[in-house]
């Protein structure tokens, strides 16, 4: 469940893009936190997207701290390290909830270290 403060974008258009669309996005204007999720089911990634929806989120959320997710139905690395890998292999939504609470953390420890 989302903290009452926080907003989700499904399938939305960056300002200022034609065409393409990020899948999910989430933020949290009061904690300051973006979580963009990339989801890919049955296609790859192509033309650098990954990159180019990282850039925007960092242009568009210069102070929040971020988490790049890259959703997959097998194991995939991502072509942008800032993202990390989640499959559908987590099939229920509470083991979903709970691997976005872990990869929150986890992300928030590493940003937290000298």
């Amino acid at each position: 469940m989302l903290p009452s403060d926080a907003a989700c974008r499904v399938e939305f258009r960056p300002s200022g893009w034609s065409g393409e669309r990020a899948d999910i996005l989430v933020h949290d204007d009061v904690q300051k936190f973006v979580c963009l999720v990339e989801n890919k089911i049955h296609t790859g990634e192509h033309s650098e997207q990954l990159t180019r929806y990282r850039a925007w989120v960092e242009h568009e959320f210069p102070e929040f701290q971020r988490l790049f997710v890259f959703l997959t139905l097998r194991p995939e690395t991502p072509s942008d390290s800032a993202y990390v890998s989640l499959t559908y292999a987590l099939t229920s939504i509470k083991n979903l909830q709970r691997g976005f609470v872990g990869l929150l953390s986890e992300r928030r420890r590493d940003t937290l270290r000298p």
